[in-house]
C-alpha cells in the first residue's frame, strides 16, 4: 500500500508559525492516524466467481429472514459467500419510512479505514424522511455509534457530502450545507476548518474530488461547473447548455461533463481551463470515474451492448461484451495506487450494480460486480434482491476508498417495498 499526505490539504502552513506547524502536524497524527499502521491484508477478487449471469439464490436468501432481520446483524451471499450486514431498519437508526445513501459515483460516502487494525470505516447514511446520519462499521464485527449531524452542517441535498480520500485523515469530510463546503470532522462531529475551508459557493451539488483531496469539483448551477483547487486556491468555471453531471477522474485533472444522453459529453483539462467540443456515439452517464479515464456501458446498442473505457481525450475503447446489461451504475471510488496497479491504469477494478431489469446474456444479473478496465477480467461480488427501478431504492453500489467494504441499497424483494442499507465485506488475502 502506497500512502499519499498531502498537508497542504489540511491546513494552510505559510499561515502559521513553524512551532505551531509542528504542534499542529503531531496533534493531526494523534488524531488522524495510528503510530505504527499495521499492514492491510490484499484484496483477494479471485476468491469471487467470474460473472458469468449467475441467477440470484431467491429461495435461500429467504430462508435467510432478511427482510425481519435486526439491523446490526449479517448473512451470507447464498452465491459468493460474501458476507453481508443489514446496516438500517424501520426503527435504526430512528424511525424512518426508508434508508439508504447517495449515488453510485461522485463524492465518497465511505471513509478510508481507521482505528488501532485499521479495520473500521465511517459511513454516510441518508434516511428517506429523517436526514443524514453517519455510522461506525467495523469489518467482521458490526456497527456502533450512530450520529447525527449538527444543524449547522448538514449535507444540504444529495451528493454534497464527501469523505477525505487520503490515508490518515479518514475521520475528515467535506460537507455542502448550501452556502459554503466546510471540513468537517467525524469523529468529534464538529466543524474543523482550516485555511482554505470553508469555501464560499452560491449554490449546486455533485460535490466530490481527486485521490489528493486536491481538485474539487462540482455543480454550481444547472448549467456551470465549478472547479476548486484547495492547495492553490485557483477556480475554475465552465459552461455548457447540455451540462447534466461532471465526473473528475481519479488522478484529478480531467473532468467529463455529461449530459445525460444527446449530444454527448466534452472534456475539461483543468490544467490549462480548456473545454472540448462534444463527443457523441454513446451516452455518458451512469459511469465510473477511475484513475485516468472512465468506464461507461453503451446501453444504446442492442443486447448484449458493451462496457467502454473513455480516455481523456474522449476515445473509447470496447472491453466488455457482453456488458452487465444496460439497467447499470458503475462506481470508481476503489483508489488502486501504481503499486497495485504495477503502473498499468488499465489493470484497475471499477464496481457495478444492477436494478431488476435482466438482459439475456448479461454478466450481472441483480447484482454487485467488478471489471477490470482492460477488459480481461469481470467477478460477481454478491446479488442485492432488489425489485423496481424506484430512484431511492436502486442498489447503486459503492466502496470504499481502499475498496475493502461496498455498501448498497435494496428493498429485498419487496416492489415499492422500504429500502434499507446493507454493507459487504470484499475478500481479502487472510480472510
Amino acid at each position: 500500500m502506497v500512502l499519499r499526505v498531502s498537508y497542504t490539504s489540511l491546513t494552510s502552513e505559510a499561515a502559521m508559525p513553524r512551532s505551531v506547524r509542528g504542534l499542529a502536524a503531531t496533534v493531526l497524527a494523534l488524531l488522524f492516524a495510528p503510530s505504527t499502521p499495521p499492514l492491510l491484508a490484499q484484496i483477494d477478487l479471485g476468491r469471487l466467481p467470474v460473472a458469468s449471469g449467475q441467477a440470484a439464490q431467491v429461495t435461500a436468501w429467504e430462508a435467510l429472514g432478511v427482510r425481519s432481520m435486526v439491523p446490526g446483524r449479517s448473512y451470507l451471499d447464498p452465491t459468493t459467500g460474501v458476507r453481508v450486514w443489514k446496516a438500517t431498519g424501520a426503527s435504526m437508526p430512528t424511525g424512518n419510512t426508508g434508508a439508504g445513501h447517495d449515488y453510485a459515483d461522485g463524492g465518497w460516502q465511505v471513509s478510508r479505514p481507521w482505528g488501532p487494525a485499521l479495520s473500521t470505516y465511517t459511513i454516510l447514511v441518508r434516511t428517506l424522511a429523517e436526514g443524514y446520519w453517519l455510522v461506525d462499521f467495523e469489518r467482521g464485527a458490526g456497527f456502533r455509534r450512530w450520529r447525527q449531524f449538527p444543524q449547522h452542517a448538514r449535507p444540504w441535498t444529495d451528493l454534497a457530502f464527501t469523505f477525505s480520500a487520503l490515508p490518515g485523515t479518514a475521520q475528515v469530510a467535506f460537507i455542502f450545507t448550501g452556502t459554503q463546503i466546510i471540513r468537517f470532522n467525524t469523529t468529534s462531529m464538529t466543524v474543523a476548518n482550516v485555511p482554505p475551508w470553508p469555501w464560499s459557493v452560491r449554490g449546486g451539488t455533485w460535490l466530490h474530488q481527486d485521490r489528493d483531496d486536491r481538485w474539487f469539483v462540482m455543480l454550481e448551477d444547472e448549467h456551470t461547473a465549478l472547479a476548486f483547487n484547495a492547495v492553490t486556491g485557483k477556480v475554475l468555471r465552465q459552461s455548457w447548455s447540455s451540462l447534466n453531471e461532471p465526473r473528475l477522474e481519479r488522478d484529478g485533472r480531467y473532468v467529463a461533463l455529461g449530459s445525460g444522453g444527446a449530444p454527448g459529453f466534452r472534456i475539461w483539462d483543468l490544467d490549462s481551463n480548456t473545454l472540448g467540443n462534444p463527443i457523441t456515439g454513446f451516452p455518458f452517464a451512469h459511469n465510473a470515474s477511475a484513475r485516468g479515464h472512465w468506464i461507461a456501458t453503451n446501453w444504446d446498442l442492442s443486447s448484449p451492448f458493451a462496457i467502454n473505457r473513455v480516455g481523456v481525450d474522449g476515445q473509447a475503447t470496447r472491453i466488455l461484451a457482453p456488458s452487465f446489461g444496460p439497467a447499470v451504475h458503475h462506481s470508481g471510488s476503489w483508489v488502486q495506487d501504481d503499486a497495485e496497479l504495477k503502473g498499468d491504469l488499465r489493470r484497475q477494478w471499477t464496481i457495478a450494480s444492477t436494478s431488476s431489469t435482466t438482459w439475456a446474456g448479461s454478466r450481472l444479473l441483480n447484482a454487485i460486480g467488478y471489471v477490470r478496465s482492460d477488459g480481461s477480467d469481470s467477478r460477481l461480488l454478491c446479488h442485492t434482491y432488489h425489485v423496481g427501478d424506484d430512484y431511492w431504492s436502486q442498489p447503486v453500489a459503492t466502496t470504499s476508498p481502499d475498496g475493502r467494504i461496498v455498501i448498497f441499497t435494496s428493498n429485498m424483494m419487496l416492489l415499492g417495498g422500504r429500502p434499507d442499507l446493507f454493507v459487504a465485506e470484499v475478500p481479502v488475502a487472510t480472510q
